[in-house]
């Protein structure tokens, strides 16, 4: 407790308070408020991998134009593929079903390394062993923090197209 050099004042007659106090209601909510702020605050800043990273971010709609990848015939449905576009940058595709395909930057989201199409059903990440959903981008394994960044495609013709500017 401190001391002050202020005058000693009598509290209102009415309700028990004085001129320039504050009210013991008035100290509580702040300090519930702050609590509250600080808990809302420590939540977000939760590192918890799983519930970050569950699903990928959608991919923005196609816009621009379609950057033919590979031929439809090489991506069979449930297949997984891997192409060389734009600058020699690699990406990674996946066909859900006849029309749908998942597309995404091959870099992996924890260190930078290049993803591959893997030997198992997920795309792997040689360098510390992530591994990434064909479906979602989502990690399924290793210390990847979040899904691939993802890329509208499709198929147009007999090709498997992607739109780079999505």
């Amino acid at each position: 407790m401190s001391l002050t050099n202020q005058e000693p004042h009598d509290a209102k007659e009415n309700d028990g308070t004085c001129e320039g106090c504050t009210s013991r209601r008035h100290l509580l909510t702040v300090s519930s408020l702050a609590g509250v702020t600080t808990l809302g605050l420590a939540a977000c800043g939760s590192s918890n991998a799983a519930s970050q990273s569950s699903t990928a971010a959608a991919p923005a709609s196609p816009t621009g134009e379609a950057t033919v990848a590979i031929p439809l015939s090489d991506l069979a449905v449930g297949a997984k593929g891997t192409a060389k576009l734009d600058g020699g940058r690699s990406y990674l595709f996946y066909r859900v079903s006849e029309t749908d395909i998942k597309a995404y930057r091959a870099v992996c989201t924890h260190a930078g390394c290049l993803v591959e199409v893997g030997a198992d059903k997920d795309f792997a990440c040689p360098c510390h062993g992530s591994m990434f959903d064909p479906a979602t981008g989502a990690p399924t394994a290793g210390p990847a923090p979040s899904a691939l960044a993802a890329y509208p495609a499709g198929v147009e013709g007999s090709n498997v197209v992607i739109y780079l500017e999505g």
